[in-house]
């Protein structure tokens, strides 16, 4: 039986979507791979295959012929950015190179109206200024004569074209100034990307790379990729966690905002479970690791960051489409130019002046940006397609127990029948509670705790989700359930107020009911109310509760409710207003509400910190457990999709005035170059808006 594995490279070189197509028909054409991920932001690719794994020196030859260059790295390493060469803009920076780049464009303009240039060209002979467009532009040149050997056209391609027909009508000068802008635009667009990788490698650099391993009682500096599972660590003050771990001994003060976006730290404890990535302010812990590196809770945030890029919506997709069919339009005007009007100077600045990166880079960089820089603040996107798709939301629909209640139910009375006392109820309950993972579950756990109620081991646990639990102890046969299985009169009687009900029945006969009652989130309420504001009515509790409970949360809440519902209910109910033509958001605790998560538009998990189906199921991951997150997540995509938007229409309108004013002759093929710079420009101050901190949401 086949297995599809995959595999990580390192891609350096990659400044647009128009280069990942490259590396991705390159890659895609080696034997044995099955699909890849080209990741622009990650600078990475994620090659598929089933069972033999491709040759690294056959893809580093087909990425190179592709013009780029693959770096395969060991396991920790891949986290390291593949791109050190380039520093980030930052605000200012972008201002005084917007100044610089308009001081080059005005003194090319004024150059050819007064003549400066043609008497360069007069002065200095033909075989200098050829040296010099072969060293400026050697690199470009093998781009593109490795894509035409494999008959593709890149956008190098057409200022090449536009490069030598200035060469071949004695325009050396303006040969040069070609090459001089095309490697300008390629810094600017390499810039732009860099801007946009900002949040991510920032990341990136939060991982830990060394920590103090204890071995045979001795303390010695590693590095991370040296640890495994079960090592114990020593952390002390102003360290950061380097492993995913239980504190076996010692105190401290945790600052997790790495990982969650809080700013408040934590005080941890014997017992307590730590995460990597985050930093001890105060105290001294030992850890014994449970995860390392991108097995842990930080590797996952940063690789689902980083491959976020995969998941894109339909105005990327669409912008890619286009670009793909761009270059040939643009061929195709610069030959009606000259059919028309014999003006080959005129068609050589149509090709000079044509930017297709300028489209590509449209929507990627905004939702690079906006990914990374969401993560910081605790909110995971799973990528730009869930962005785009969360604004379109009319519909949503919340799960009741750790989702808006806090998940800590306690048993505030019991109920025994037919016999049985209220302590071997508990012993009985607890014995087959402490193997699940449900909050009523800890409920009754804890109480058998405070009663200091020895438990026994039960035998042939199974859980069924939405139904409840079974297992044998002492010889009988518990069942526990959220309803009666007889649908017992007396105990229905029972049921009133907003309590949860725990039934327990000992080999099919009903032994007592403990009822819980859960705390509403004291954040849920005003967050629901910022979603109203923002465009959000139809809100709905869904709940496998009795409808008691259901319907006291649903009231404080002033929203509709559902109740005593089963997981294949709310995935029917999910259906159904997506067949009535609704966009349906879906939020829950990502263990019994996964399949609704995963059926709805948008799945949001809430406080997924160690829960790994959350993190599997949901578009959306909270890092932590706050309401706000989810109305700041509609703020946060209203407003990348109103940066694309605006990258793509500014971008659109740019490029039809320079094509116009190139083929009716009003552009010569040096200003036309210098011009097809400036949409990069614009495209990198609009994105790296969304690298700073969001407004909050109306209250």
């Amino acid at each position: 039986m086949k297995t599809e594995k995959s595999l990580e490279v390192q891609i350096k070189g990659m400044d647009c979507a128009d280069c990942t197509n490259h590396v991705h028909r390159a890659i895609c054409e080696l034997p044995d791979v099955t699909s890849a991920d080209v990741l622009l932001g990650a600078e990475k690719a994620v090659i598929h295959f089933e069972n033999t794994p491709p040759k690294p020196a056959d893809v580093r030859s087909a990425v190179q012929k592709a013009g780029y260059e693959a770096i395969f790295a060991d396991k920790e390493s891949s986290h390291q950015t593949a791109t050190e060469d380039l520093k980030v803009f930052g605000r200012s920076s972008i201002l005084i190179f917007i100044g610089i780049v308009l001081f080059v464009l005005a003194v090319t303009i004024l150059g050819e109206r007064l003549g400066w240039i043609s008497r360069l060209q007069n002065i200095i002979p033909w075989y200098v200024w050829l040296s010099a467009i072969a060293a400026g532009g050697w690199t470009v040149f093998k781009q593109v004569f490795r894509a035409l050997s494999r008959k593709r056209i890149i956008s190098h391609t057409l200022m090449t074209a536009s490069m030598l027909t200035a060469i071949i009508v004695g325009e050396w000068a303006t040969a040069l100034l070609i090459v001089i802008f095309m490697r300008l635009g390629d810094f600017i667009e390499k810039n732009t990307t860099e801007k946009a990788r900002e949040a991510v490698h920032m990341l990136r650099e939060a991982a830990p790379q060394t920590a103090h391993l204890i071995e045979n009682g001795r303390e010695n500096e590693v590095a991370i990729s040296a640890l495994k599972k079960g090592d114990i660590v020593q952390v002390k003050p102003g360290e950061s966690i380097p492993v995913d771990g239980i504190v076996l001994s010692g105190e401290a003060v945790v600052d997790q905002s790495t990982i969650t976006g809080e700013s408040m730290p934590v005080v941890i404890q014997s017992g307590n479970r730590v995460h990597a990535a985050t930093t001890l302010t105060s105290g001294s812990v030992r850890i014994k690791t449970t995860a390392v590196g991108k097995d842990s809770l930080f590797g996952h945030i940063v690789t689902m960051v980083e491959e976020a890029e995969a998941n894109r919506g339909d105005v990327q997709r669409l912008a890619d489409r286009f670009s793909s069919i761009y270059l040939p339009i643009v061929i195709g005007i610069a030959a009606i130019t000259y059919i028309y009007s014999g003006n080959v100077i005129a068609a050589a600045a149509v090709m000079a002046v044509s930017c297709s990166c300028s489209f590509s880079l449209a929507t990627p960089v905004a939702m690079l940006a906006s990914i990374g820089t969401a993560a910081q603040e605790g909110l995971l996107f799973k990528g730009g397609k869930f962005i785009e798709e969360l604004v379109h939301i009319d519909t949503v629909f919340i799960d009741k127990t750790g989702t808006l209640t806090l998940g800590k139910p306690m048993i505030t009375d019991i109920q025994s029948i037919n016999g049985f006392d209220d302590e071997h109820l508990i012993y009985l309950a607890a014995s087959v509670e402490q193997f699940s993972e449900h909050p009523l579950a800890t409920a009754v756990l804890r109480l058998a705790e405070n009663e200091r109620i020895a438990l026994s081991q039960a035998d042939h646990f199974s859980s069924q989700i939405g139904k409840g639990v079974s297992a044998h102890v002492d010889g009988d046969f518990i069942q526990i359930s959220n309803k009666p299985l007889n649908n017992d009169e007396m105990v229905k009687r029972k049921q009133s107020g907003g309590n949860t009900h725990i039934f327990i029945h000992v080999n099919s006969q009903l032994a007592g009911v403990m009822h819980a009652e859960d705390t509403l989130r004291p954040d849920a309420q005003e967050a629901l109310s910022r979603l109203r504001k923002l465009g959000l009515e139809e809100i709905i509790l869904m709940s496998g509760d009795n409808s008691h409970a259901v319907k006291n949360i649903a009231d404080q809440l002033d929203i509709a409710f559902r109740a005593e519902m089963q997981p294949d209910e709310k995935i029917a109910m999910v259906k159904e207003q997506q067949k009535a033509g609704r966009q349906v958001m879906m939020i829950g605790d990502g263990v019994n509400d996964a399949p609704a998560l995963a059926q709805a538009d948008i799945g949001i998990a809430m406080g997924a910190s160690g829960t790994d189906i959350a993190m599997e199921t949901a578009h959306i991951v909270l890092l932590r457990e706050d309401w706000s997150l989810i109305p700041e997540a509609l703020m946060i995509a209203k407003r990348t999709m109103r940066i694309v938007r605006l990258n793509i229409f500014f971008t659109a309108i740019y490029n039809l005035i320079g094509l116009t004013l190139a083929a009716v002759g009003l552009l010569t093929p040096a200003i036309a170059a210098a011009m097809q710079s400036i949409p990069d420009v614009g495209i990198m101050a609009n994105s790296a808006r969304l690298l700073q901190k969001e407004k909050k949401a109306p209250k």
